[in-house]
């Protein structure tokens, strides 16, 4: 169950010497495909269009609608510092999330798949940066830069493109921080009902910083408002959207019973429930949210490892029958894993004797 064990992809076993050598040699194509190429392809279309400066008419263009015309202007210097900056930035803040993970000696899908996103980006910010600031070349007028319909769907086909390069740029390697630890199944009185309950839930500190964006993000929408502009129902409609994430996945309920393992949210969806016939074992983990499955709510890793990440430390990880896996990051976790051990091992007892007979 544990992903520090050898597999097909070549993963180095847990306590060799070669997993420090692996995740070192990981991060190394880490940083050419997700952060070199990037700040590369930035420099080059930032470099490029703050030579055509020159050319471009005053105002111009800063903003097209979905017909492909411009519908805002400004100045032309905020074009190619975009494409400088915020590709390159994005780079390096998705790589210090990973540096991090890699010193705690953890590699994973998400840590291949922040490479592939940084140089994915980068690319569409290219194509749609040089692309903007080519069409105002010597032209009178910023009205008439005009963009063809197949622009943008060639922006982001490209980003997609090259996303996917970089994702198999990089070496398929699996490693977590630590190894999961088999529960303890807990000794239950015979025939008796027993029920665990307990309650996971972002801390509090994360709780107050959601909290505080969704009030940034209501209070813009009504300046936004105020000021005229139809673009504060979007900016409305993202915080009901933020709104929505957070009720259905910082805070949930985890029961213990004899019907198995069931994880539901406050809001009452999403539910996941494991009946007990379906488990294959039961073993407590320690997940660290980023370097295991890159963040914190409902994460799905490639692999068939879903879990409920609401916070760092103690989980109960649950392995089915057909091999995937779901884990739930929860307090108490090793007691919650050992009654969940203990009412899986007497279901499968109970269902072997009923064969035999």
């Amino acid at each position: 169950m544990t992903d520090r064990q050898p597999g097909e992809d070549g993963t180095p076993a847990a306590g060799s010497g070669d997993v420090a050598l692996a995740v070192e040699a990981a991060m190394r194509r880490y940083v050419m495909v997700g952060v070199v190429l990037p700040t590369a392809i930035a420099l080059v279309s930032g470099i490029l269009m703050l030579q055509w400066l020159g050319r471009l008419p005053v105002p111009a263009a800063t903003h097209w609608g979905f017909s492909g015309a411009p519908d805002g202007s400004g100045p032309g210097w905020p074009l190619p510092v975009f494409a400088l900056v915020f590709p390159i930035g994005f780079a390096l803040l998705l790589w210090m999330f990973v540096a991090n993970s890699a010193r705690a000696g953890a590699w994973n899908y998400n840590s291949r798949g922040s490479a592939a996103m940084a140089l994915g980006l980068s690319v569409l910010l290219a194509v749609v940066a040089l692309r903007s600031t080519a069409v105002q070349l010597d032209v009178s007028d910023w009205r008439e830069a005009v963009l063809t319909p197949w622009d943008v769907p060639a922006a982001f086909g490209a980003g997609l493109l090259a996303g996917v390069v970089g994702w198999f740029l990089q070496p398929a390697l699996v490693i977590r921080s630590e190894a999961d630890a088999p529960a303890v199944a807990t000794p239950l009185p015979e025939n008796s009902r027993t029920l665990w309950t307990q309650r996971a839930r972002v801390s509090r500190g994360t709780a107050v910083a959601l909290f505080v964006l969704l009030g940034v993000t209501l209070a813009l929408a009504v300046l936004i408002a105020a000021a005229g502009s139809a673009v504060a129902w979007a900016v409305l409609g993202v915080m009901v959207l933020a709104t929505y994430f957070v009720a259905v996945a910082t805070d949930f309920r985890v029961r213990v019973d004899g019907t198995g393992l069931t994880v539901r949210a406050l809001a009452g969806w999403p539910r996941v429930h494991i009946p007990l016939t379906q488990i294959a074992a039961v073993d407590v983990a320690q997940v660290n949210p980023l370097s295991d499955f890159g963040g914190w709510g409902l994460r799905y890793v490639p692999g068939g490892r879903f879990g409920v990440v609401v916070r760092r430390g103690g989980a109960i990880a649950v392995t089915r029958r057909d091999g995937r896996e779901f884990v739930v990051t929860v307090p108490d976790a090793e007691r919650g894993a050992g009654v969940l051990a203990a009412l899986a091992d007497r279901a499968r007892d109970d269902n072997d004797h009923r064969e035999e007979e």
